[in-house]
């Protein structure tokens, strides 16, 4: 099942993509509870209304996702008997007719990974730590798929890395390795956007100062910027995926409107230092985890990619982010840097 936030006609919605439309969940229930048929209607949801959130469709745990699959589960038998789709009309929205945002757009924890590959610290010679290592970010840095992120124009360069969102339904505290899965909502797609900007800082502020290059270049400040964290299409669920750590991850670029795409990065999940238990378990030891936070496990094979001053994005520009069986996340890009004057 995939699970989306949408906006359509002017307000925020949940539901669930099949075929080219998108069902709102609560549309859904309140448009089989009009429906003329003989016998009883189908109870999604013990009699409950499904909530207007995905962080309090989450907040049910298990009983909301199940919940969701038996509304799944209905409309798809509804369409194979080939019922007047009619009948549903004000629940189903086409896919060219919505915004998506992130499926959890405002998520109270985005915790993302850093150095969660053995390449990354074998390139620096050193051990490789086997907890995990990494930072939060603010909610506002989220943007779904095909919203416009916007590179500042003071920004030197960025960097972009495809990364594996875990969105965590129900949370908990002190929650145990091995019952750790069985608290995995499903998976998203991550564009962990990063400003180089920030190393200028501390030699030009701070020379030397550990603490000053540290929130510069690998916390904080690099990382907060509005709209760096893309996310997305879909909460992809838990079953539907499978072996989380069998999945191809592509990243894919385009430079504008006359450039070809060029596939940036190529790796696979199975390439995790920490995996998504362990992350689970030692986040939850320092922290209650509410429903729906995202937690991203980092990039895989090399720390990502590096848009250089020289790559600048024009009109139609875009990045794109890929897991097998997740999804694909593209995002166009603002990219409002000055150019170099031409020569001559």
């Amino acid at each position: 099942m995939r699970l989306a936030t949408f906006v359509a006609q002017g307000q925020e919605r949940i539901g669930f993509v099949l075929g080219q439309s998108v069902y709102g969940l609560r549309e859904t229930q309140q448009a089989v509870a009009g429906l003329r048929i003989s016998g009883p209607k189908p109870d999604f949801l013990e009699g409950k209304a499904f909530p207007a959130t995905m962080e309090d469709l989450l907040a049910l745990g298990q009983h909301g996702l199940d919940g969701a699959r038996r509304v799944e589960d209905y409309v798809r038998t509804f369409v194979e008997q080939g019922r007047d789709p009619v009948e549903l009309r004000h629940a189903a929205f086409g896919l060219d007719k919505i915004q998506l945002r992130a499926p959890v757009p405002r998520p109270r924890i985005l915790f993302g990974l850093t150095g969660n590959c053995a390449q990354f610290w074998r390139g620096l010679g050193l051990p490789i730590p086997q907890y995990p290592i990494g930072l939060l970010r603010p909610w506002t840095c989220v943007r779904g798929h095909t919203e416009t992120v916007t590179i500042p124009p003071l920004y030197r360069e960025i960097r972009c890395a495809s990364e594996l969102g875990v969105v965590v339904a129900p949370g908990g505290r002190d929650i145990p390795r091995e019952k750790a899965m069985d608290h995995v909502a499903g998976y998203t797609c991550v564009n962990d956007m990063v400003s180089n900007h920030w190393k200028d800082l501390y030699t030009a502020n701070a020379g030397g100062d550990p603490a000053f290059i540290d929130l510069c270049t690998g916390s904080f400040y690099g990382r907060a910027t509005n709209g760096f964290t893309p996310v997305g299409p879909y909460l992809t669920t838990a079953e539907e995926v499978g072996d989380p750590y069998g999945l191809l991850i592509y990243s894919r670029m385009s430079t504008g409107e006359s450039a070809a795409p060029i596939t940036r990065d190529r790796s696979h999940s199975n390439a995790m230092i920490v995996g998504i238990e362990d992350a689970i378990a030692w986040l939850s030891r320092l922290m209650t985890l509410p429903p729906g936070p995202i937690i991203y496990m980092g990039t895989m094979g090399v720390d990502g990619y590096q848009v250089y001053p020289d790559q600048f994005f024009e009109k139609g520009g875009y990045v794109e982010v890929e897991y097998e069986r997740v999804g694909v996340l593209r995002n166009p890009i603002d990219d409002q840097r000055p150019r170099p004057e031409s020569e001559g």
